[in-house]
C-alpha cells in the first residue's frame, strides 16, 4: 500500500467479505488496495447526506469511510448490488400504494390528488 494510507475492516465488514466467493474477495482486495493510492483510484462515490463513499466492484458495493486525518481506509459493509435502481424501487412503492388503496395504476384515479 502506497502514499501511507491502511484499510481497517469493521467486523460486519471482515465477515461479509468472508461469505464472498474467492475470487469476488480477490477484487474486492485488489480493488481496496487501488484505493489506498494517492490519488485514489477506482469507482469512488460519495453518497449524499453520508460522511461515507461507495466503491464499485463489479456487482458489489463496498461503503467506506475515508479518515483524512489518520489516513485510514475504514471498510464499514461489503454488499452485493441490488438488482433494481432506486426510481425502480420508489415505482415499485407507488405501485404498492395505489393497490392497498384498491386503485389502478391505469384508472390514474387518485384519491385527493396526487399520490403520498
Amino acid at each position: 500500500m502506497t502514499a501511507g494510507w491502511r484499510v481497517e475492516l469493521t467486523a460486519k465488514a471482515r465477515r461479509e467479505l468472508r461469505r464472498t466467493d474467492p475470487p469476488v474477495e480477490r477484487r474486492i482486495v485488489a480493488a481496496l488496495e487501488r484505493l489506498t493510492a494517492e490519488p485514489p483510484v477506482g469507482d469512488l462515490v460519495k453518497l449524499t447526506g453520508r460522511e461515507e463513499w461507495r466503491l464499485r466492484v463489479g456487482d458489489w458495493r463496498v461503503r467506506v469511510f475515508l479518515d483524512h486525518a489518520t489516513r485510514t481506509v475504514v471498510v464499514l459493509r461489503v454488499l452485493p448490488r441490488s438488482g433494481r435502481t432506486p426510481a425502480q424501487r420508489s415505482w415499485s412503492r407507488g405501485w404498492f400504494r395505489a393497490a392497498s388503496a384498491g386503485l389502478s395504476l391505469r384508472a390514474r384515479a387518485w384519491p385527493s390528488g396526487a399520490p403520498r
